[in-house]
């Protein structure tokens, strides 16, 4: 039988190690949603395997070790969020769900929310299914904004308890409750996600919209084309009319093409329209320092490339952001140096570098094969199978755009919790077994 330690038996300096190392693998998994070298095995082999396994050392350690070490994180505002986030996962991990009653002891900030949201969504709480809806029903500011996030990153309904949150004059809590409506009825929230929609706040403007797209609400579609007009606005117009619009907005493209402010945003999105057109729009920015690699990406993702091509690519360590110094180069005068500037590196990067050349003859080789009037998904035509297979295997960092298109396109019926851990999105993906035929060249305003 397992016996509790006593705290002259636990070996204190072990379980710090735990904290520091699921603090640190927290964050590791956070940001690998985003990255564009992981894919879904990376994430559950590396990061989420690891931090798991450091979660529950913290939570076998009992009372003890969640008394001493871990519920003082959750009330202490000056707390590291991950660190603060670790604790949380350990304390649910350890069975203890009444912590969920005080999410909101240490104050409710951007980074607090994603980095509790962030190790709820990995950890395996297999008996937690329910009790996060279950407390949003009893609760009220800040705390509905903790378990709103942790509903949606799960992919659960939200309950009953996302109704006030829909009209509430917080925008974190107003935003949140737009986004994890989306599995809700439509029909009994519309007219509060309309009003959401909206909103003078952009990020609450924005989750309703998504929200509306699914649900196939055509004056959320209405409001995505006139903020694809003025992209600095909304710059997530763009791939919602690059991937559910059809030759009527490619003007919007192609404008936020020629100008400087917008040009990133724009060859980001071309790459999710699939068309034959957009690999040509992109080609000239092989060469361009800052847009090259986020082209090259563009492009890859439509015509199908090998990313571990060295004729293609060039060497990651040669060009990575976390090189150290190359050898013999000077650091500026600290007189010269801006010593403000943010020196953290971008997801952009971290995008392999290309061989503009060699990328170039490929897509001409295999653009002629390639037909305008399709869409393309890695080289292949854009089908439900084939948007099930990237999503089993693509880059996260484009898996969370191919979702929603596919959950736009069934209108909510296949809804893939991109920031979840791996194995619930694998079951997810796995459950989709019927694969109804969706027309993937078909615009919003055509869709059944």
């Amino acid at each position: 039988m397992f016996r509790v330690a006593s705290a002259d038996e636990i070996l204190w300096d072990v379980e710090e190690e735990h904290l520091d190392e699921a603090e640190f693998l927290i964050e590791v998994w956070s940001r690998a949603l985003d990255m564009p070298h992981y894919d879904l095995r990376d994430l559950a082999r590396g990061p989420e395997r690891r931090a798991i396994a450091h979660l529950d050392a913290l939570a076998v350690g009992g009372p003890e070790v969640a008394a001493r070490l871990l519920q003082p994180l959750l009330g202490d505002p000056e707390a590291p969020p991950f660190r603060v986030a670790a604790a949380l996962g350990a304390l649910l991990m350890g069975g203890d769900w009444r912590v969920l009653e005080s999410l909101d002891r240490g104050g409710v900030s951007d980074s607090r929310v994603s980095a509790l949201t962030a190790v709820v969504a990995l950890a395996p709480l297999s008996a937690f299914e329910g009790s996060l809806a279950a407390a949003l029903e009893e609760a009220d500011g800040g705390r509905s904004v903790y378990l709103l996030n942790m509903l949606a990153a799960r992919g659960e309904d939200t309950g009953p308890g996302v109704v006030a949150g829909l009209s509430s004059s917080d925008p974190a809590l107003a935003r949140t409750a737009a986004e994890a409506v989306v599995r809700s009825d439509p029909l009994v929230h519309v007219a509060s996600l309309e009003g959401a929609m909206r909103s003078s706040d952009s990020r609450v403007r924005r989750a309703a919209i998504r929200t509306g797209l699914v649900w196939g609400f055509h004056p959320a579609w209405e409001l995505a084309t006139r903020l694809a007009e003025s992209p600095l606005e909304e710059p997530e117009s763009l791939v919602w009319v690059a991937s559910l619009g059809d030759g009527r907005h490619w003007p919007l493209l192609t404008s936020a093409l020629d100008r400087a402010e917008t040009r990133g945003v724009a060859i980001w999105a071309l790459g999710f329209s699939g068309r034959r057109h957009a690999i040509e729009l992109c080609l000239p920015y092989l060469e361009d320092e800052k847009l090259a690699g986020v082209a090259a990406e563009a492009i890859a993702a439509i015509v199908g490339v090998d990313t571990s091509d060295s004729v293609i690519w060039k060497p990651v360590s040669s060009e990575s952001p976390d090189a150290d110094v190359a050898a013999g180069s000077e650091l500026p005068a600290l007189a010269d140096d801006d010593l403000e500037a943010d020196l953290t590196p971008t997801v952009e990067d971290r995008l392999p570098a290309p061989n503009a050349a060699a990328l170039r003859a490929l897509c001409e080789a295999r653009c002629a094969e390639l037909s305008p009037d399709l869409r393309y998904l890695a080289g292949r035509v854009m089908t439900h199978a084939c948007v099930i297979d990237a999503l089993h295997s693509g880059s996260l960092r484009r898996r969370h755009t191919l979702a929603f298109e596919l959950a736009v396109r069934t209108r909510g019926a296949q809804l893939v919790p991109t920031r979840a851990a791996a194995a619930r999105q694998r079951a997810v993906l796995e459950a989709v077994t019927e694969l109804p035929r969706l027309d993937f060249g078909a615009s919003f305003e055509q869709m059944p």
